[in-house]
């Protein structure tokens, strides 16, 4: 699934998230302000709409939430590289371009090879902007750098109670140097539950390269007041 429509068809809203961009503290919040169990994260599937059916709710607010695709990135080695290699490590929509045991900078060689190749790249690593519906643009951006401040300020504008706070993603103070050539095993042995600093998984030269390989993606996040794109 390349993103999560979420409809709330009593306050007349849509809450767009993409993978690793916040989108299971985006679900949650809808739950909790419905009275569900936020844990139950396939609750929220009743209230799902299809991209070719959103032009339907014409009326309804869109608010997408938008990442810094810099830390995006590196959300995606550090989950699906790192931690866990059994379900999403791979970078084609056909899972067959492996990123088992991979670098980090080998990661960006292989997703800037999938757009040499016009290959489309699996959910976890598609543009936010990627499949979004044409007919209008965004009504809302939403920042999920400042995902609290943002959930709290839609509690206030649709009178929705019951969000519990999302916490910001803790990095380990225990690394120093930068990592992007350090292979996924050599996290792995560290037994660091904790990822580095964003800033550590590049150099400027790669940071460009992934700007590069997500131009778009940087230019909806940067055209945001307040946003603060990774400085590298």
């Amino acid at each position: 699934m390349a993103h999560y429509f979420i409809a709330n068809h009593e306050r007349r809203f849509v809450a767009i998230a993409s993978p690793k961009c916040g989108s299971t503290a985006v679900r949650r919040w809808y739950l909790e302000t419905t009275g569900a169990d936020p844990t139950r994260l396939r609750a929220v599937g009743p209230n799902l709409v299809d991209p070719e059916h959103l032009s339907d709710l014409g009326d309804y607010e869109r608010i997408l939430f938008v990442r810094d695709p810099l830390r995006r990135l590196v959300g995606f080695y550090w989950q699906w590289v790192v931690r866990d290699q059994t379900l999403w490590c791979f970078a084609d929509d056909e899972r067959e371009r492996s990123l088992e045991g991979v670098t980090f900078r080998e990661m960006i060689d292989a997703v800037e090879a999938m757009r040499r190749e016009d290959r489309v790249l699996q959910h976890h690593l598609l543009d936010q902007v990627a499949l979004l519906p044409t007919d209008r643009i965004p009504d809302r951006l939403a920042l999920v750098e400042q995902l609290a401040d943002e959930l709290a300020a839609l509690n206030t504008r649709y009178g929705l109670t019951g969000a519990s706070t999302p916490r910001a993603r803790a990095m380990s103070s225990s690394y120093a140097e930068p990592v992007m050539d350090c292979p996924a095993a050599w996290f792995r042995e560290r037994k660091d539950e904790l990822a580095p600093r964003f800033e550590l998984f590049y150099d400027r030269e790669l940071a460009e390269r992934a700007r590069r390989c997500f131009a778009t993606d940087c230019a909806l996040h940067a055209s945001i007041p307040d946003a603060s794109p990774l400085a590298v």
